[in-house]
């Protein structure tokens, strides 16, 4: 069984579309269900443990970062082009002090504030700053649908999925003529082959990216939290966890198809708000 897709903005005619190619390797992670393996279960204690540690470790570090960019803000002359500088600084620190939050309220199992808000104006912002981000090298297409309905989430914490997503796939990029395609549509539970997601009214994002792709072994760890993959396509099992647990969260799923040398198609899917 071969799954191929094509992800191209319908606007842009003519436009290379990324092949998706992917043997049945394809991981899937809905609502959790069931008893959890008791070793699996001790694992999770021990990472919720530590992230505790390191979120309180990495504020008082933060804090110190924010603290002397303050004084470097105050010190500078008006009009002296360093305060553009300064004001990165501060920009990055408030999106570290958001990703604190998250790693706090994982520990903590504390939910996030969660509002309706429409999926694809975040998005756009996630594209602008991939964008001004991403090597020369990279070329990223997106499309998302104006029409796809609102969602109920944490939009910090969607967001941070997205771009942790988006993080992984880019490591995966070959040196010249890397690419990225991104794209949200309206989707329909029981139209998506997931047999345990609930019927009904999705968002679903997708990214596809022709990066190093992952074999069958591989690609059944993505999600596990202590299994690194550094030299098996750029991502990393903490992170991709964090993602799926965002998903499982928001009464969700997420789901990877990929073989090796055909790149890496990520699906999640988050309930839509009437």
């Amino acid at each position: 069984m071969t799954t191929t897709g094509e992800f191209i903005n319908p606007g842009e005619p003519g436009r290379e579309a990324l092949p998706a190619t992917a043997h049945e390797a394809a991981a899937t992670c809905n609502l959790p269900g069931g008893a959890e393996n008791v070793r699996e279960s001790q694992r999770v204690t021990g990472l919720t443990t530590l992230t505790s540690g390191l979120a309180h470790g990495f504020n008082n570090i933060i804090a110190g970062i924010l603290g002397s960019a303050e004084i470097l803000r105050m010190d500078a002359p008006p009009g002296d082009p360093s305060h553009e500088f300064i004001q990165q600084i501060f920009v990055e620190g408030e999106r570290a002090k958001a990703m604190l939050r998250q790693l706090k309220a994982f520990s903590q199992r504390v939910p996030g504030v969660r509002e309706r808000f429409w999926p694809h104006v975040l998005l756009e912002d996630c594209v602008q700053e991939l964008r001004s981000k991403a090597a020369s090298t990279v070329t990223i297409n997106a499309y998302f649908d104006p029409k796809c309905p609102a969602v109920f989430a944490d939009k910090a914490a969607f967001r941070e999925a997205v771009m942790t997503l988006c993080a992984n796939a880019t490591r995966t990029l070959p040196a010249t003529a890397g690419k990225l395609s991104l794209k949200l549509e309206a989707a329909r539970g029981e139209e998506c082959g997931l047999g345990s997601l609930p019927r009904g009214s999705y968002v679903l994002f997708s990214l596809l990216d022709n990066g190093k792709g992952l074999g069958e072994a591989a690609i059944g760890r993505l999600f596990e939290p202590f299994a690194s993959r550094d030299s098996e396509g750029g991502r990393f099992g903490m992170e991709m966890y964090a993602v799926q647990d965002f998903a499982h969260a928001h009464s969700g799923a997420i789901r990877a198809e990929s073989s090796p040398g055909q790149g890496t198609l990520l699906k999640l899917w988050l309930p839509a708000c009437d």
